[in-house]
């Protein structure tokens, strides 16, 4: 995982109230389940905020949970508030979209989460943009959740590379 640590498989981590990356799986599972009745689309999407580890150079960890609860807040707010959000690990974060009725809807919530945490966080007297990446995995007819967390992850990764 990149040196990142998952957080143990209870339901809400700690610091941020977001469900851990256990419980989101375990919805992300439920979601796949309730769209062969529904037959809405289901998308997992992971957005990489690994660069925050930049602000502990920069203002150090008091600070550093500034900017993550206020990137936190921004997440909440730019998703549906039945859309289950997670923390997968110390800068990663995962969102389930349900309901979608295109899969293309998944990648406009992903251009808006990009805009919303785009936006430069206020720390003290000081300024700062977090860069951040999203990738988006829509499940197909055999996804599993575990196996659509890593392929999000890893487009996530590929676009914070490619830019």
């Amino acid at each position: 995982m990149d040196g990142a640590e998952s957080f143990p498989r209870g339901q809400h981590d700690p610091a941020t109230g977001l469900a851990t990356e256990a419980t989101l799986t375990e919805q992300l599972a439920d979601a796949l389940l309730a769209r062969q009745h529904s037959g809405h689309q289901v998308a997992l999407l992971h957005v990489d905020c690994t660069a925050l580890g930049a602000v502990d150079g920069w203002a150090g960890c008091r600070d550093r949970d500034r900017v993550r609860a206020g990137l936190v807040g921004r997440l909440r707010r730019s998703v549906r508030a039945s859309d289950p959000v997670g923390r997968l690990a110390d800068d990663e974060f995962a969102v389930v979209c349900t309901d979608l009725h295109h899969a293309r809807e998944a990648e406009l919530v992903a251009a808006r989460l990009q805009t919303a945490l785009a936006v430069p966080l206020e720390v003290g007297d000081e300024s700062m943009r977090v860069p951040v990446s999203v990738g988006v995995d829509v499940a197909g007819p055999w996804s599993r959740p575990e196996a659509m967390v890593d392929d999000a992850r890893a487009i996530s990764r590929h676009r914070r590379r490619t830019g």
